[in-house]
């Protein structure tokens, strides 16, 4: 089935003033946003895609991409400008984003993601209790400056983390910006917090909020979410789903599936319930457990790499598990599970069934000089 690369390879010979932006247009500009473009742009930070000329040999996905929109007519012609990268680990703050000028005399704005690092997933668990985070704050000023600099019709989306964000920029844009806000997209993006769905400028915007996420989407069920999205289909498995380049595409639309899979609907159901009542020192309380937890393993992914280091020395996380308390543990249980079954292959399931066995104390570990037998 095809992808965003035969969408670029398809449609590459028309410019967006002959044939009218489209969903698949958002996915690609979302995905060019993982480029590392200070390795691209001149100092006076604009450059037409049609003059960046990235290395044919370069492994990234993102980087090909970049490449193949570089030779075609219809992006080739677009010029990428005012792209900031900030990390700060000490705020648990990173944003990026990149802003492209089209031939139609609109722009777009991308809003950078997170990956699949446990240290993603962390800063987005933030969401459920630190209301704003910081790169939601820097988001929204980001849409000002530049509205600000450039005119015409806006544009704004992001795949992962950055779906919310050009939300949460687009419900807090001022009077001056949001007439010119035509479309706002959220690719397997996280919800917003309650005060946000609550908020004037979402009621305001909220017509316009295109989102989509994967049949087996994870990402976009973490925290509150409008039932408003519609769903992708995708050839792979899991969280590999998550991955723009796995998203199924054909013509100028992404391919309808009828629902989520199973996976997906019991990792929304864990995230609804645990939000559910809980008040924001609990929130706070989960997410610092259910982070101890998962980084006690030295894993770097959520899933497999999670997984298969846990499996082979669970003592540390076991310990970690023990030092919260019950009602936590039991908690972090349930969104562990349903974490790791959805990133699993099935046949690794009754390996997980036994290790949060192991870790909510129901029986020990075999152990052997190199750890479990």
């Amino acid at each position: 089935m095809p992808n965003i690369m035969d969408y670029v390879a398809w449609r590459g010979d028309s410019l967006f003033a002959e044939v009218p932006f489209n969903e698949v247009d958002a996915l690609i500009f979302c995905t060019l946003s993982y480029v590392r473009w200070e390795d691209f742009l001149p100092e006076s930070g604009t450059a037409a895609l049609e003059s960046v000329l990235p290395d044919p040999d370069a492994r990234a996905d993102e980087v090909k991409l970049l490449g193949a929109c570089a030779r075609s007519r219809r992006f080739g012609s677009q010029t990428a400008a005012n792209y900031v990268s900030e990390l700060d680990l000490s705020g648990i703050k990173q944003f990026s984003a990149v802003t492209f000028l089209l031939d139609d005399g609109t722009i777009f704005i991308a809003c950078r993601g997170t990956d699949k690092t446990l240290a993603g997933w962390k800063e987005d668990f933030h969401m459920a209790f630190s209301d704003p985070i910081p790169s939601q704050l820097r988001a929204a000023q980001y849409l000002k400056r530049t509205a600000e600099r450039f005119g015409g019709l806006i544009r704004i989306g992001g795949h992962s983390k950055g779906g919310n964000l050009a939300v949460f920029a687009a419900s807090y844009a001022d009077d001056a910006v949001r007439p010119r806000l035509t479309d706002i997209y959220t690719l397997d993006g996280p919800g917003q917090s309650e005060k946000v769905f609550a908020s004037p400028g979402y009621a305001a915007i909220r017509h316009r909020i295109r989102s989509f996420v994967p049949q087996s989407s994870l990402v976009g069920m973490l925290l509150e979410h409008p039932d408003e999205y519609e769903v992708v289909k995708s050839g792979k498995f899991s969280i590999l789903q998550h991955d723009p380049f796995n998203w199924h595409v054909l013509g100028p639309s992404f391919v309808r599936a009828d629902s989520l899979q199973k996976d997906s609907v019991r990792f929304e159901r864990v995230m609804r319930e645990w939000l559910a009542g809980a008040d924001e020192e609990k929130r706070r309380a989960f997410v610092d457990a259910l982070c101890d937890i998962l980084s006690a393993t030295d894993a770097q992914y959520v899933g497999r790499d999670f997984f298969l280091k846990a499996l082979r020395s669970p003592q540390a996380m076991i310990t970690a598990f023990r030092n919260v308390d019950e009602d936590t543990r039991r908690k972090v249980t349930d969104m562990i599970g349903a974490l790791v079954t959805a990133s699993l292959p099935k046949q690794l399931i009754q390996g997980k069934e036994k290790l949060l066995s192991w870790a909510d104390g129901k029986e020990e570990p075999a152990r052997d000089d190199k750890g479990v037998s």
